[in-house]
């Protein structure tokens, strides 16, 4: 399982060191399979990592479990999160995550059909770092990825920890 990794075009600028050897690690949480096998095509496709979570429970459940083995450097390096499943919704299993992991910069992409303008403020409030609405460009997907990895490692530069496979 790669964390926090290098993938292509994942990284740039003098300050971030890129590890082709290294892929990133994407989450998907959805209870929709057919979101699952899209962002699973592209994502390997581009070079990442995918782990597919049909439940925001099943997301916490696999991040305590990754946090109790082995820390949160065995977190992925992003997460894309739908904002309507059944049980805990991404609002909340977003607000689960920063109160459980205050001290992770684990950056979290809402990947929603909910209404742009409302949707955005409610992901931005409960603690989500970037939006994008279904159907989504898979560019446009693609690149809020690419800048999320290229914040976090420059994150951990400057913490004094390198990427990690």
């Amino acid at each position: 399982m790669a964390g926090l990794g290098a993938g292509p075009s994942a990284a740039s600028g003098p300050d971030v060191m890129q590890r082709e050897d290294i892929k990133f690690e994407i989450m998907g949480v959805d209870d929709d399979k057919v979101q699952h096998l899209v962002l699973k095509q592209l994502m390997t496709k581009h070079g990442y990592n995918y782990t597919q979570c049909t439940s925001s429970e099943a997301c916490l459940e696999l991040l305590a479990k990754r946090k109790a083995e082995s820390g949160i450097e065995a977190f992925p390096a992003v997460v894309l999160m739908d904002i309507m499943m059944p049980g805990i919704s991404g609002l909340d299993c977003t607000r689960k995550i920063r109160d459980l992991y205050d001290n992770s910069p684990l950056p979290i992409i809402m990947v929603t059909t909910m209404d742009a303008e409302e949707g955005m403020c409610e992901g931005i409030e409960a603690g989500c770092n970037d939006y994008i609405t279904k159907p989504f460009q898979q560019d446009a997907l693609l690149s809020r990825i690419r800048v999320q990895i290229n914040l976090l490692q420059r994150i951990k530069l400057k913490q004094g920890s390198h990427p990690q496979p």
